[in-house]
């Protein structure tokens, strides 16, 4: 059975929807997280 229009699919919500197809936002700066790779300081 199809949702009725304006209705979330599959429990998304509208403004969900909206980040994932970027309708109506912009993305601002954004950080780079980073994370220690303790293989690199392994020793042999």
């Amino acid at each position: 059975m199809a949702n009725p229009p304006g209705e979330p699919r599959n429990g998304e919500t509208p403004t969900q929807l909206m980040i994932d197809h970027n309708v109506g936002v912009s993305t601002i700066p954004t950080y780079e997280l980073k994370k220690i790779d303790s293989d690199y300081f392994m020793e042999e």
